[in-house]
């Protein structure tokens, strides 16, 4: 059996993982082209949605997270692993899968989010939520974080991240994907291409094309281990 990093999330009554009701009730917001498919794209927010009892973060924070994860790996930073050839081991690619292929096929959509970091000196939060999402095309922002929801206070004041989506055009930017039919008929030619990659096994939000919430994806994740890796590494 793997045995994954000790890295316990701090579990705490009403935070989120990933998508909080906004303020208790159902809001959507459209793209500025307002499209029916771009609808699809739309965040929604319903009170009671969510199944999970405790919902949190890792104690010590995501990047603390991630270096757990990590130990005892080599790892490369500042390298492009698509100008190397085609790896002859098995690999695990979590990039743009149209990228992989040199958008051969064409160009998938992708959205991305500027965030902007505002602190305010004021001795409680600003906002109800950790996650305040603002479905009126004109407010520009799409969403706040309020951190202190999440974790201790830090002074006399509140840190909020500001999140405003755009349309990246650098696959470095890319972070979630456009559902539209047309991307999702383009997404599926890459899929059938991907399939004829033995040594590359394709995961995470961009290579599978999936919106995922952070727990979902590190629940991908560990089904990729057990299921397509672990396997084939005991082969």
């Amino acid at each position: 059996m793997h045995a994954w990093p000790k890295c316990q999330p701090r579990c705490t009554r009403g935070l989120s993982a990933g998508t909080p009701p906004s303020n208790g009730v159902s809001t959507q917001r459209a793209s500025t082209q307002g499209s029916p498919a771009a609808l699809q794209c739309a965040m929604v927010r319903i009170e009671g949605s969510s199944k999970a009892r405790t919902r949190g973060i890792p104690s010590d924070g995501y990047a603390a997270f991630a270096e757990c994860l990590l130990r005892g790996i080599e790892t490369l930073c500042g390298v492009d692993y698509l100008h190397f050839p085609t790896p002859s081991t098995l690999t695990v690619f979590t990039g743009p899968i149209d990228r992989f292929f040199g958008f051969d096929l064409g160009r998938l959509g992708y959205r991305a989010q500027q965030r902007e970091l505002i602190w305010h000196s004021r001795p409680v939060p600003k906002h109800p939520t950790v996650q305040t999402n603002f479905p009126d095309l004109a407010e520009p922002a799409i969403r706040a974080i309020e951190w202190r929801h999440m974790a201790p206070p830090i002074g006399n004041g509140t840190l909020i991240t500001m999140e405003y989506p755009y349309t990246p055009d650098d696959p470095e930017d890319f972070e979630y994907p456009m559902p539209t039919a047309k991307d999702r008929e383009l997404y599926s030619k890459y899929r059938d291409r991907a399939a004829r990659e033995p040594q590359v096994i394709f995961a995470g939000r961009l290579a599978t094309y999936r919106y995922l919430d952070m727990d979902q994806a590190i629940g991908a994740a560990m089904k990729c281990w057990s299921r397509e890796i672990e396997p084939r590494l005991r082969s």
